[in-house]
This record gives structure tokens, C-alpha cells and sequence, in this order.
């Protein structure tokens, strides 16, 4: 598992070498910066997962960093950290997009659990937006010109009063059901399920009896009736959508 890495932004040495002493032994990786300039140089090459921000430093405020972030679309948490703090000061702080306003001096066992809280709340954001990308299939909406012309063959699909049958072809990872889940999202039947199908990925002997189901004795090891495992799909197209990754022509049998 990747270490978490936090920026300390202070001019204060003791205060740096304190934070970073104690939170190291919490295993996580700290750089330092004494400015908010240094902060933005560092933020623009380093990917950090939190950034500890004291409020007043030589070249500016925190306010000055956090507005920065907004602009940039740079998203992850910033504590702010100032000894002479304010009610006024910490909903600016927190409309301004800081996850937290502390006053100094802090309490490094209560900073490490603000840290720790903070960095599993933009952990637990960051996957659910990954889910709902990859559910949406939102990635199909990249600059890419390539992407640009599939999403434009694609769109009329995609109306909410479409009713059509699909066939997508390409090769492996190109993108297949990840295309099938962006038609599927604005369709009719979002609500409903979507059934990603490998069909490679089940024997040949038995695909029919995957798909359709089987009844008792039908053939050798039928030793009791099998639902259709997409009888939802097959018996009612209407009610989802299908994506089915095809067997290859070497492994069909003629």
C-alpha cells in the first residue's frame, strides 16, 4: 500500500521539524516549503494527498494558496493552521475550500486523527467519483479526437427514446463496455440493470445452458433445473442493457 504524502507549508523550522518528526512515525511521507510560492512549485511537480497550511507567511496567506487550488481545479484537503485564529477567519478559511481550521499551538495526537480523517474522506471521494465514471462511462467524454468520434456515432443511440439493438465491436480494451455503460446511462432503461457478459469466459459446452438455462436431465451432470442466468436480459431486452464481449471464430463450434 502507497504511503500517504502531506506538504507542511510554514516559515516556522520548529514547527516544520515537529509535525513532520511526529507524523513520520504514523508512516507517512512529508515534504516541507517555508512559502506559498514554494507550495505552488511544489504542488505543480509532486503529487501530495494533504497539504498542512500555516495561515501567515512571508509571501502571503493561506487564503492566497487556497484560492490558488480553486483556480488550478487542484483538489485535495488543506488544514489550516494559525495562532491567532478567529471565528470570521476560520468560514473564510472553510468557504475558501480549507478542510479544516486549527489553532496553535496544536495537539500533535488530535492533528495526526484530523490528518488521518481527512485523507480517508478524499480517499473514499475519489472512488466513489471512479465508480460513478466507470458506471457512467464518462470517460467517453475525452478530448481525444478519437474519443470525440466515437461519442459522435454513438449519441444518437444514446436519446432517452432510442429503442434499437447494438452491436460494438473492437478489440480488447478498447472500450466496449465502458461505451455500452455511457448509452446505457441515458437510456430508458437507466434505471434498470446492466449486465457486462464476457462470453469467452464461459465453456463452450456450456454457454447455451449459462445464458438460457436448463432443465432436469438435459444433458449428462444436469442433476436439476438452472435459471437462466440472464433470463432479465434475454426474455425482456427491453428492461437493461447488454454488453457482451464475443467469442473468438477459433472457439466456435461450426
Amino acid at each position: 500500500m502507497l504511503k500517504s504524502r502531506l506538504l507542511i507549508v510554514d516559515d516556522d523550522t520548529g514547527t516544520r521539524l515537529g509535525v513532520r518528526t511526529y507524523l513520520e512515525t504514523y508512516g507517512y511521507e512529508i515534504e516541507e516549503v517555508d512559502t506559498i510560492a514554494g507550495a505552488i512549485a511544489k504542488l505543480a511537480t509532486e503529487a501530495v494527498d494533504l497539504v498542512l497550511l500555516d495561515y501567515a507567511l512571508p509571501d502571503g496567506t493561506a487564503l492566497d494558496l487556497l484560492r490558488h487550488l480553486k483556480i488550478q481545479g487542484i483538489e485535495l484537503p488543506v488544514i489550516v493552521l494559525t495562532g491567532h485564529g478567529s471565528i470570521e477567519l476560520a468560514v473564510t478559511a472553510i468557504k475558501e475550500g480549507a478542510e479544516q481550521f486549527l489553532t496553535k499551538p496544536t495537539e500533535l495526537a488530535s492533528l495526526a486523527v484530523v490528518v488521518d480523517r481527512a485523507i480517508e474522506h478524499q480517499q473514499n471521494s475519489r472512488r466513489v467519483k471512479a465508480t460513478q465514471l466507470k458506471r457512467n462511462g464518462a470517460e467517453i467524454c475525452s478530448a481525444d479526437g478519437a474519443a470525440r468520434s466515437v461519442r459522435s456515432s454513438a449519441t444518437p443511440a444514446r436519446r432517452p427514446n432510442a429503442m434499437c439493438r447494438l452491436l460494438i465491436e473492437g478489440e480488447t480494451g478498447t472500450g466496449k463496455g465502458m461505451l455500452s455503460r455511457w448509452i446505457h446511462a441515458a437510456s430508458l432503461r437507466a434505471s434498470e440493470s446492466f449486465v457486462d457478459l464476457n462470453c469467452a469466459g464461459l465453456p463452450r459446452d456450456l454457454l447455451e445452458s449459462e445464458l438460457f438455462g436448463h432443465e432436469r436431465g438435459a444433458f449428462t451432470g444436469a442433476v436439476g433445473a438452472k435459471r437462466a442466468s440472464s433470463k432479465r436480459r434475454i426474455a425482456a431486452r427491453c428492461s437493461s442493457t447488454k454488453s457482451a464481449t464475443p467469442i473468438s471464430p477459433s472457439s466456435r463450434s461450426c
